[in-house]
């Protein structure tokens, strides 16, 4: 969450989202893990692909599913105390420092 100046690009955006919400771990279900972020990364790397009818209503019940996940993500967040920058950066290291105590 550093960088909120994200610009209007679909590799940086989905870098971005992998290094601060997929790489930490902040997006992930308590149940489902990381699997609804699966669905950005798997919708990226085949953008180009064409489509038939079945696979765009996949897409969109899989771009629904992301969307659920993350405003769940948003609360989790919150109720964290995960506000702003600064204290993402609290958190992560705060994160960081369990880590290595384990």
């Amino acid at each position: 969450m550093p960088n909120v100046d994200i610009p209007n690009n679909p590799d940086a955006i989905v870098s971005e989202f992998r290094q601060y919400f997929y790489d930490t771990k902040l997006f992930f279900d308590p149940f489902a893990g990381g699997k609804f972020a699966s669905y950005l990364f798997n919708a990226y790397e085949h953008r180009n692909d064409s489509v038939d009818l079945d696979r765009s209503k996949q897409l969109i019940e899989e771009a629904r599913l992301f969307i659920e996940a993350a405003h769940e993500c948003n609360t989790r967040m919150v109720q964290a105390g995960i506000v702003n920058p600064g204290s993402f950066k609290k958190w992560l290291m705060d994160r960081e420092m369990q880590v290595a105590g384990s």
